[in-house]
């Protein structure tokens, strides 16, 4: 009995003294003063003080140069409220907290009381399978046009990389730092014609991307592509091409260009799907054409790998994200393939989607990427583009569907997506075309 009570008094103060040092861990999510953290029972509990560190200034030691890491910049603190399994929640009590940012544990001694919970207080814990809320890393400016796309290239060839955006009837490029300023810019002059969709691609290889401008010409009752460069401050059109262009996913990851064309025939309004090629010195369809028994339509669809035939990931009719196996298909619960611009083309109507992108592993689906605009009036309103709200989405692939990641809310509509590359020592990121309320766009940067 004896050497059982030495044991248990042993354990409790091993047990004190590991709990006494400080733990660290990471903001999974803030909502308010509330403060998620990836701390569990294992290394928290409640009334145990924290503080959230930012990274600033990498430190270096000035002998031998190596790196020492961040310096971390204290931002706010609080006391934990609730310890689950998993994770733990916290309330802040000074400064503020992110996403993302380091949260530090104190030792025991600085232990808060746990406050009583009011019967007036809702819980604070979210519901299994909720989506953990992501905030932006970087918020441009807001500009003045209301954009129906965004795309990401090197237009001006500096080797960073540009934000383009295309509204009704204009194209501006834009710097992706300082005062995001415009490098270059096109107007539409014909009345008649519509911008539906773009994209920024060097295909030619000269070490600057082309802006390719999809376009409804009414009058002529066309609908075709101008390719744009950028020279002098202006986006001047090299050539029009008969097709719709618009990059999609292929199963090794990478994200090609692809075209089709609209066709003056009811019964077969559009053509097949090809991959957009550049050869000698010319633009053309590579052959054959992009097979799979349901693809349709250019915009918004992607390819993953799988044992036999490829699986083929799409907006249906019905705006909601489709996994087509060989045997089989899972359609999302939700629609996010509501965007701005959509074409009535002899008896079909056709939605220009925004984008969605893929991340594979492994050479197998992990996520997919995509925004969803909420339309207004229970869904009625859609037809007009007008959207109550946005969000920005991570679709974990489980192997069989996607289920929820985290998500961001937009502050307006989602004017498009594209992704921002690696660059520089910055991370890989998404960019987002955000429409406010008053018409101006702004374009905002979320780490993945």
């Amino acid at each position: 009995m004896l050497f059982l009570r030495v044991m248990k008094n042993l354990i409790l103060v091993v047990a004190f003294s590991v709990n006494a040092w400080a733990a660290d861990g990471t903001v999974v999510r803030v909502d308010g003063p509330s403060v998620y953290l990836d701390l569990g029972a294992g290394a928290a509990a409640p009334g145990r003080r924290f503080e959230v560190l930012k990274a600033g200034a990498e430190l270096k030691h000035p002998s031998t140069g190596e790196s020492l890491g961040p310096v971390w910049e204290r931002q706010g603190s609080g006391a934990l409220t609730s310890v689950e399994e998993k994770y733990s929640v916290g309330s802040l009590s000074e400064g503020k907290a992110e996403v993302g940012w380091k949260a530090r544990l104190l030792d025991a001694a600085s232990a808060a009381p746990v406050p009583a919970p009011s019967a007036n207080t809702p819980s604070v814990s979210p519901a299994p399978g909720a989506e953990l809320s992501r905030l932006p890393a970087v918020k441009s400016p807001s500009f003045a046009m209301e954009a129906l796309d965004l795309a990401v290239g090197d237009v001006d060839g500096d080797g960073a990389p540009d934000a383009v955006l295309f509204d009704d009837n204009k194209v501006e490029v834009r710097r992706m730092s300082g005062d995001w300023g415009v490098l270059c810019s096109y107007d539409e002059k014909a009345t008649s014609a519509r911008l539906l969709s773009g994209e920024a691609r060097d295909l030619d290889g000269d070490g600057k991307a082309e802006v390719f401008v999809s376009i409804h010409n009414r009058l002529a009752s066309a609908v075709e592509t101008h390719v744009l460069d950028c020279k002098g401050g202006a986006l001047v059109r090299r050539e029009t091409l008969p097709w719709l262009v618009r990059a999609y996913g292929a199963s090794d990851g990478t994200r090609p260009l692809g075209a089709q064309s609209l066709e003056p025939d009811s019964n077969f309004p559009s053509s097949d799907v090809h991959r957009l090629a550049y050869e000698s010195g010319k633009y053309r369809l590579q052959k054959p054409p992009l097979k799979h028994k349901r693809l349709e339509w250019l915009y918004g669809f992607a390819f993953s790998p799988a044992e036999g035939e490829p699986i083929l990931l799409h907006y249906n009719r019905a705006q909601r994200l489709t996994l087509r196996y060989a045997k089989g298909t899972w359609t999302s619960p939700a629609a996010y393939g509501y965007g701005p611009a959509k074409l009535a083309w002899h008896g079909t109507e056709f939605h220009f989607h925004p984008r969605f992108m893929t991340e594979l592993a492994g050479g197998e689906l992990k996520a997919v990427y995509t925004v969803r605009n909420i339309p207004k009036l229970l869904g009625m309103a859609a037809s007009f583009g007008l959207y109550s709200g946005a969000e920005l989405h991570r679709l974990s692939f489980n192997g069989m569907s996607l289920e929820p990641g985290w998500k961001a809310d937009l502050a307006g509509s989602a004017g498009g997506l594209d992704l921002l590359p690696s660059s520089g020592g910055a991370p890989e990121r998404l960019a987002v075309a955000v429409v406010g309320a008053n018409g101006r766009t702004a374009v905002w940067l979320f780490d993945k």
